[in-house]
């Protein structure tokens, strides 16, 4: 009966149809899309069964039912425990070849760390164990230089805990003491400011591949994703454990909460695994969602462990021991988990509270009376509309009209004409339809009036009744799930039992239930204290945002392809330290920038350069460019203009609920903001000129380590862009402003505003003459002249180059 009624739909011969093969034994025991095709221990509830019978789709033979007797047939065979005489063409499992023993025991990387003792090199030079582990590794005559000035080291400090330049009351302070004692309270002040989180979340959106919209073939926005953000720097402003905030992030709907705001916040959380890149167009259903499985392997592969797992999906991994199996057992935890973003395959319904995550605590709704104002009137302009077209009247709108019967949108109006869309209709007197142009025009009024509602409401952060946010849930019926051959959606495999890679072992690793996705197991498997990978990930990503270059310099990228540890020793000892103190990120980066390594000269020595030109061993700190984010932010400082506030939302929800094409209008995302840049609306494919110019790295991809290029387009950006000049002006207006200073005072003040220090004598006189020379034009007022002056004078402090680069 299967060869003359199934085959034809589920047999090798043919793409199979929902990926189920029931010409083999091992095809109908692994199942298709939908999981196993029986189920022995509860016969009644096979998949098989149900279609055969037809009491749920698929119905199977589509054409009709079989007889009584066959599907009678059919359910003492699967009670009988399925006996199947066909021969079994089992196949191979990938990667059983991979020798996981060998590989933890080779591998560095597979091995907990373990705290080393600390040397006794450099004990008199040292301010710190991590001296002496960098001390220890300078042999054959390479030696620190000399300690950086206080200045610079206080410019230094303050862009890599803040992204921001040193007020000039700090100068003042560290001018008076410099002592190390003095310098522990300005780092600690700096790790107590709101805009240390603003700072350090930066970071983490590079490895989340934070954006606003889906990229790919086709681009649809995701207004809630401001929620995300905000998280993210607010878990670094207070210093939240590193192991809680990665099981918030993977885990956080499934995590007890004490009130509905936690319960919030762990919902947000979530929208690490739900923001990153779609693909739109796949009408594929089950590739569609293994396609995100997959996107979120990745992240957490290279994000959290520096491991690419996504090589394994389609063969075995070509150096690393990760076997398919693995990747599929992680597959199947993202598999039984939902993504809710606002997308489908070929969809985009950001209004539908079932493709999103409702919130409950009103004060995750933050709304400026001015915002509010605006919400009225558009509420007030619909209602209006409506009336005008005879529609009925459903409240709050909450989203465009069209699908019906989705929460949290209204059905199309039933009064709404039929007929192609956009199009109004009427009878005519012979019986044809006709087009009312009228009608057209009013309900495309209605529709944009609509759109700027939701807008609104979006900004606002809030959808008709509920608040919503991108996340994660479990689904209700989480499943183990079979490799794919070749990683082809519809050629199976064994199916693999939900897990972790194998050859990463810790102590008494959890176990999936089998009523769980996995998530919650997931997370706590990737935060054990003895997880080889975790904390040494993380303490390598800190060193590098302050030194320069990782421990591991390949940041992303523990495993055989990518760089050893230089100093293996100190990044166990991080890593530990770490775990001893509560996962505290800041605790980590105020030891770091409190050594005498941190604080060394960024000068050369020939004799050092001649043995170790790439700076291996530290022997001076790493000068580095500010980037794309703090050089807008410096110069918005510098000019008086940096507003510190936190905006609300996102400038992307005024963007309306559309596909983001060569006709849309990007204007309200374009709008001059004074806001700091880790606000700037992130859309894929469209990233802000100032930010994108300067390194902002691509959205979709997991970046721990930016690139830095240089081009003549940044130089002309700064020089000529109408950013740039515009800042220059304000910069020139404001020192102006200063009562009682002559010229000599402002030049001073200018200085420090833009580059924390104060002018040699030789440059105070060549910037006063300068500012003496410059022509008059007739038509100049002395006022006029004076104001074209500064503003020459401030555009060519801000293009300098000791302006872009710490030293």
């Amino acid at each position: 009966m299967l060869s003359r009624q199934c085959y034809e739909c589920h047999s090798g011969s043919v793409q199979a149809r929902g990926g189920l093969r029931l010409d083999t034994r091992e095809g109908i025991q692994i199942g298709g899309q939908r999981g196993p095709a029986l189920n022995l221990d509860k016969p009644e509830e096979s998949q098989l069964l149900l279609a055969l019978s037809h009491t749920q789709r698929p119905r199977m033979p589509p054409a009709g039912k079989l007889d009584d007797g066959l599907i009678a047939d059919f359910t003492a065979w699967v009670k009988m425990g399925a006996p199947d005489p066909r021969v079994a063409t089992a196949r191979k499992v990938p990667g059983e070849e991979i020798d996981l023993a060998k590989a933890r025991k080779e591998g560095w990387v597979y091995q907990p760390p373990k705290k080393p003792a600390v040397p006794d090199e450099g004990k008199d030079w040292a301010w710190s164990p991590i001296d002496q582990f960098v001390r220890a590794k300078q042999a054959n005559g390479i030696h620190p230089v000399a300690d950086a000035p206080p200045l610079v080291w206080l410019r230094r400090v303050t862009y890599d805990l803040v992204g921001l330049p040193p007020t000039v009351d700090q100068i003042a302070d560290i001018e008076k003491d410099s002592s190390r004692a003095a310098r522990e309270k300005i780092v600690d002040k700096l790790l107590a400011s709101a805009q240390f989180g603003e700072r350090w979340g930066r970071h983490w959106l590079d490895i989340a591949r934070y954006a606003e919209s889906t990229g790919k073939e086709r681009n649809f926005i995701y207004p809630q994703a401001w929620r995300y953000r905000d998280y993210v720097i607010d878990a670094f402003s207070q210093d939240k454990p590193y192991d809680r905030f990665l099981r918030e992030q993977i885990a956080g709907d499934l995590l007890p909460a004490d009130s509905p705001a936690e319960r919030d916040r762990n919902r947000i959380a979530t929208g690490y695994l739900a923001l990153g890149p779609k693909g739109m167009n796949d009408r594929n259903r089950e590739s569609f969602v293994l396609d995100i499985a997959d996107e979120q392997i990745e992240n957490v592969g290279r994000g959290v462990l520096a491991l690419s797992i996504g090589c394994a999906r389609c063969h075995e991994h070509k150096f690393d021991p990760i076997r398919m199996s693995d990747y599929y057992a992680l597959a199947g935890i993202f598999r039984s988990s939902e993504t809710r973003a606002g997308v489908m395959n070929r969809q985009f319904q950001a209004g539908r509270a079932d493709l999103l995550l409702p919130l409950l605590n009103v004060s995750t709704v933050v709304v400026d009376p001015k915002l509010t104002a605006e919400i009225a009137v558009a509420e007030k302009d619909v209602a209006a509309r409506r009336e005008a077209l005879g529609l009925p009247n459903f409240g709050a709108v909450g989203a465009p009209t069209g699908q019906p019967g989705q929460p949290g949108r209204p059905a199309r109006p039933t009064a709404a004409p039929t007929g192609p869309p956009g199009q109004a209709v009427r009878s005519a007197a012979n019986g044809q339809a006709e087009v009312d142009p009228k009608r057209v025009a009013l309900l495309d009024e209605f529709r944009k009036a609509n759109d700027r509602l939701f807008a609104l409401q979006t900004k606002a952060g809030r959808t008709g009744e509920l608040t919503l946010a991108a996340g994660v849930v479990d689904r209700p019926d989480p499943h183990d799930i079979p490799i794919r051959h070749r990683g082809e959606v519809d050629q199976f495999g064994p199916i693999v039992h939900r897990g972790f890679p194998k050859v990463i072992e810790i102590a008494n690793p959890p176990g999936i239930d089998d009523k769980e996705s996995g998530r919650r197991q997931l997370a706590d498997w990737l935060t054990r204290p003895d997880h080889p990978l975790t904390s040494r990930v993380i303490v390598n990503r800190i060193w590098a945002k302050l030194l320069g270059v990782g421990i591991v310099p390949t940041l992303d990228d523990f495993g055989d392809q990518g760089q050893k540890p230089t100093h293996p020793e100190l990044l166990d000892f991080l890593a530990v330290r770490l775990i001893e103190r509560g996962w505290s990120v800041k605790t980590a980066i105020k030891e770091i920038v409190l050594t005498r390594t941190y604080q060394l000269s960024g000068a050369d020595d020939a004799g050092n350069l001649a043995k170790d030109e790439a700076n291996v061993f530290l022997w001076r700190w790493n000068r580095k460019r500010l980037d794309a984010e703090s050089l807008r932010d410096t110069t918005l400082v510098a000019t008086g203009q940096l507003d510190l506030n936190r905006p609300v939302g996102s400038p992307v929800g005024q963007l309306g609920l559309r596909e983001l094409g060569t006709n849309t209008d990007f204007g309200p995302i374009q709008t001059p903001s004074r806001h700091r840049s880790v606000y700037l609306p992130v859309v894929r494919h469209k990233s802000p000129e100032p930010l994108a110019l300067f390194d902002l790295p691509d959205p979709s991809l997991v970046v721990g380590q930016r690139e830095t290029t240089t081009s003549p387009g940044q130089a002309l950006y700064l020089l000529n862009s109408p950013f740039s000049l515009t800042q220059a002006r304000h910069l020139a207006k404001k020192l102006l402003d200063i009562k009682d200073a002559d010229d000599s005072a402002r030049v001073e003040r200018a200085f420090l505003a833009v580059l924390a220090r104060k002018p040699t004598s030789v440059e105070r006189d060549r910037v006063l003459k300068f500012l003496a020379e410059w022509p008059t034009k007739s038509a100049d007022t002395s006022e006029a002249r004076e104001l074209a002056a500064w503003t020459s004078f401030a555009q060519a402090l801000l293009a300098l180059p000791e302006f872009r680069y710490l030293f």
